[in-house]
């Protein structure tokens, strides 16, 4: 039975589809979900002020404070900045201001300060004004409060606050309406009030000088001398109206207490609540930032960012009848067929759904194509056959009429006028009614056939296999095209024919664009959100948006912009092949929750630029200032630099780049938030570093710092003064000990005697230790691990406690510079010297004293880690790796050298019976778990858990060599990060 159902629909007018809100609340790490006040800073953070403190926004990551972080009390109202970049938060305890770094009280000479603070402002003198909800107005200037005498009218409680250009301030009052405060004196409105005496929640002024507020009993308007009631459409909004503010677009913005948020665009006005995704009803506060967000304070539900309007949502919360969207197709008439895995197809024809399932003759309910043939006629495909739809009327056919297989994955109009079934067994070929099954027997690679693509331009078909892309013509396979060829898999989930030379392939490991014979590949290296790649189609002309299994991502001049549900989609994950470009220019994606549309036609935002901003430096490990790096000492040239890029819209979609100005020759782009430094030489450098967004816009502006490394004392004239002041004693202090030589014999004899002890003792040290290095050499790990042993098993092993109980180990980590000899080739074995040291000096502080760092040999590295967690040992591996790639290390050559190490580990005892073993053969394991590191491409870190039954084969695996056969089970393969800029 054929179901419909009225909607009002998205294009061109705005109706059911659900808006792009994005949610964030203590969830996500806000500091609590009553939100009071919205402000962004002049850095581009947004802080949000809540009943538990206020919390600052970066886009990513809260950082939340309160009164244990200097905050006078965890209730704040307001937030203003002034002209130096200070902030001052209103709290019921009185005013603080933080200089970004710390809290401070703002109080009198006496230490005195308001209480109740509800609003704030400052004027162009830079005074500080504000409302208290018991002293009423005041002003802060010359270090002292004063306070303005309350107007015979109002019972003086202070509401709200706004400074008009020409120096008016404005102030709503509770419960006794509006007024103003001009040349130190008060200004009625009694006169006006009619009947809008209420409580002032909130201030605006229009570009003509009116001045908008917002009651308990809705907005106002004051023009002209007069005050009414205001309009927001055809109507007033009578409830309590909280915040308004005015976008980019000119549209103004109401905040209600308990119906969400109101736009007013012209004449037309449109509500924003929880059935259009907000959280709540209850908005307290509205901000717009730089980029043209618009942010909700709410009550109860935290803060919401309103993303672009330009992607809608069809989900079952707001009335779409199924949320699975497998197949998406628009007919000639212009009317929208929507193919779901389970509800059938709905239909969408001038704003009505019409359902369509097995009760109206669909042969199946899960469809997975759809498609219309030359004569009009749609095709259905589904799990269990294809239906024709034709005036009205469902046709079956399936394997019985000579359908390769039932599943039905693609249907395709050929210009030739044959029509191609792409199925789990063959493709199928119908012409007038006959079909055709062709398979692997044919010349085809593999019988599961997921895509046919028509493409004319060369007479031809492409078909998309489990095995490859083949070029099918005139009956005949022409040519395949697999991951031998330069494709990133054999299994093609898509194909979109963009010009007679440009082929895009849809893989699961990435995308493909075939140009005649050459294959350029993309991948998550390249921007793809992720590897999987489902559905294709072109929005404007060379712009291709790929739909993946995280994220729909937007390719254009050879950048990809990656969106997610944060932004607007109705999920994550598109479906295969679900993608479509209506005639109205309009992008379509079938997502498991709904279909998401695409206004492609709508204007685009003004595209800004993110803010940057330099965070701290660390030198030797501690945080410096940035105005405490003018001079540091020739030892402190160990730096590392942290830095955050601010944009709301994609923000893990941020890359930088950075450079060192009298180190590095250009700059180096990166994707993390930090660069580091290692053996800095003295000079003068300028760290700087800019930001660019998804839409590919950088920043405005570069934070810099200057730095200064002062020489060694050594090379100073007074260091050459001393040192010939020393010399000339020394040969005056010889001179005397030779006159004085004869008395002295026997005390010389004993210092002799002395001196000889002590050089056996530097002997033995120096025995133990790498020259190269000064690490410990593989003779000192075996003196130490006879005792290392010994303990462990007295303690660990001979013990009564629970196996169960027991958690700390002894820890391997073995690491080899990658590709060292290519830098002894390159630049001798000085310069490869000079690396090792380098990096024996970077690795020192990152273990703790307790450890031992030990010159295996060459370029290889061992580090016994004691009393260890097996699961620190994986973490410390993975730092140790990511340190290491992150830093470039001056050798006095033209460009500091930049290299990588892999990394194998394994902990000591592995299970609870030692006496099958013994800790030499943990250090095999873990040098195992190196080779497989490097077998899997260097600059990785693997580790090593065997099991039981390998323990068992210990014998068996030490005698394989570097075989791993049958140890795969025990490997693991920590994920290596984006590959970085050499």
């Amino acid at each position: 039975m054929v179901t419909q159902l009225l909607l009002m629909w998205l294009l061109p007018a705005s109706a059911v589809a659900k808006w792009p809100f994005t949610v964030y609340s203590t969830n996500e790490g806000l500091a609590q979900s009553v939100v009071y006040t919205l402000f962004q800073d002049s850095r581009g953070y947004l802080w949000i002020g809540t009943q538990a403190g206020v919390s600052r926004f970066d886009g990513r990551i809260f950082v939340n404070y309160s009164t244990d972080d200097g905050l006078s009390h965890n209730v704040v109202r307001d937030v203003v900045e002034d002209a130096s970049g200070t902030l001052f938060f209103a709290t019921e305890r009185g005013i603080c201001r933080y200089d970004g770094r710390q809290f401070h009280p703002v109080l009198d000479r006496d230490g005195n300060g308001p209480q109740e603070v509800r609003c704030l402002a400052i004027d162009k003198q830079g005074v500080l004004w504000g409302g208290s909800y018991q002293q009423g107005l005041f002003y802060f200037k010359d270090n002292r409060f004063v306070f303005v005498e309350t107007p015979d009218y109002t019972s003086g409680v202070v509401r709200a606050l706004h400074l008009s250009e020409n120096g008016r301030l404005w102030v709503g009052f509770y419960g006794d309406g509006l007024g103003y405060y001009e040349n130190n004196q008060w200004h009625s409105l009694a006169h006006l009030r009619n009947n809008y005496n209420e409580t002032v929640r909130d201030i605006f002024e229009n570009e003509d000088g009116s001045i908008l507020f917002g009651t308990n009993y809705g907005a106002y308007l004051y023009k002209d001398n007069t005050i009414q009631e205001y309009l927001v459409g055809d109507r007033p909004l009578r409830t309590a109206c909280t915040d308004i503010e005015r976008d980019r677009q000119g549209n103004m913005w109401f905040g209600t207490s308990r119906r969400g948020a109101v736009r007013l665009s012209g004449d037309s006005t449109e509500n924003f609540s929880i059935e259009e995704g907000m959280p709540t009803d209850g908005v307290q506060c509205i901000l717009v930032d730089h980029e043209g967000n618009t942010w909700f304070g709410t009550y109860g539900g935290g803060v919401c960012r309103l993303g672009t309007t330009r992607f809608r949502n069809y989900t079952t919360q707001n009335g779409f009848p199924y949320p699975n969207v497998n197949a998406i197709f628009q007919d000639r008439s212009g009317a929208i067929w929507l193919g779901t895995n389970g509800g059938g197809i709905t239909k969408l024809e001038n704003g009505t759904f019409t359902l369509y399932d097995e009760k109206d003759g669909l042969v199946d309910d899960k469809i997975l194509c759809l498609n219309q043939d030359h004569e009009g006629r749609i095709w259905i495909g589904t799990l269990r056959g294809i239906s024709i739809y034709d005036k009205g009327q469902f046709s079956p056919i399936r394997e019985q009429d000579g359908l390769p297989h039932n599943t039905v994955y693609c249907i395709e109009p050929s210009q030739d006028g044959n029509i191609y079934i792409a199925t789990l067994e063959g493709l199928g070929i119908w012409n007038k009614g006959q079909i055709v099954a062709l398979n692997s027997v044919n010349g085809f690679p593999h019988n599961r056939i997921e895509v046919v693509a028509d493409y004319p331009e060369r007479a031809s078909l492409l078909v998309g296999t489990a095995r490859g892309l083949v070029y099918f013509k005139d009956g005949l396979v022409e040519r395949i095209l697999t991951a031998h060829d330069g494709l990133l898999d054999d299994f093609i989930n898509d194909i979109y024919v963009q010009s007679a030379n440009r082929i895009w392939v849809a893989t699961p490991r990435g995308l493909c664009l075939v140009e005649n014979d050459r294959i350029t590949t993309y991948s998550t290296i390249d921007g793809l959100s992720a590897p999987i790649c489902y559905a294709m189609v072109e929005g404007e002309p060379n712009v291709l948006w790929v739909g993946t299994n995280n994220g729909l991502n937007r390719f254009r001049n050879g950048q990809f912009t990656a969106f997610s549900f944060r932004d607007g989609l109705a999920s994550n994950e598109i479906n295969p092949r679900a993608a479509i470009k209506d005639q109205a220019g309009n992008l379509w994606f079938g997502t498991p929750n709904g279909v998401t549309v695409f206004r492609n036609l709508e204007k685009s935002p003004t595209l800004t630029p993110p803010y940057i901003n330099l965070n701290s430096v660390t030198v030797l490990g501690q945080e410096r200032n940035l105005d405490q790096l003018s001079r540091l000492a020739s030892n402190e040239n160990y730096l590392e630099f942290n830095f955050t890029g601010i944009s709301f819209v994609q923000s893990n979609n941020l890359l930088y780049a950075y450079k060192l100005e009298g180190m590095d020759p250009d700059w180096i782009q990166t994707t993390h938030q930090n660069a580091s430094y290692a053996a800095l030489p003295p000079g003068t450098y300028t760290f700087k570093v800019k930001a660019r967004n998804g839409d590919g816009v950088w920043s405005t502006y570069t934070a810099e710092v200057p730095i200064e490394i002062i020489p060694p004392f050594y090379k100073s004239l007074w260091f050459f003064g001393l040192v010939l002041a020393a010399v000339l004693g020394i040969l005056w202090a010889r001179w005397h000990a030779f006159k004085l030589q004869a008395r002295a014999l026997e005390a010389k004899v004993r210092e002799r005697t002395h001196e000889l002890a002590r050089s056996n003792a530097e002997l033995e040290r120096l025995a133990l230790r790498d020259q190269l290095t000064q690490t410990n050499n593989r003779h000192y790990l075996d003196l130490i691990m006879e005792t290392e042993y010994a303990n462990l098993k007295r303690t660990f092993f001979d013990s009564q406690e629970s196996a169960t109980n027991r958690k700390e180990t002894l820890g391997f980590i073995m690491f080899d510079l990658d590709y060292f000899k290519m830098i002894n080739d390159a630049y001798t074995h000085a310069v490869g010297d000079k690396v090792l040291r380098a990096i024996t000096h970077m690795i020192r502080p990152m273990v703790r004293e307790s450890d031992v760092l030990v010159r295996w040999g060459g370029e290889e590295f061992l580090i016994l880690l004691r009393s260890v967690y097996p699961e620190k040992i994986g973490e410390l591996s993975e730092r140790l790796r990511l340190k290491v790639e992150s830093t470039r290390i001056p050798v006095d050559l033209e460009q500091p050298v930049q290299l990588t190490i892999s990394l194998g580990y394994c902990h000591f005892p592995t299970d609870w019976n030692p006496n099958e073993y013994y800790w030499t053969d943990i250090v095999h394991l873990a040098d195992l778990a190196l080779y497989q590191a490097k077998r899997r491409g260097r600059n990785q870190t693997v580790g090593f858990m065997p099991t039981p039954e390998i323990l068992e084969r210990l014998d068996e695996v030490k005698r394989s060599g570097d075989s791993v056969s049958g140890l795969e089970s025990s490997f693991i393969f920590l994920q290596k990060p984006s590959a970085y800029t050499r």
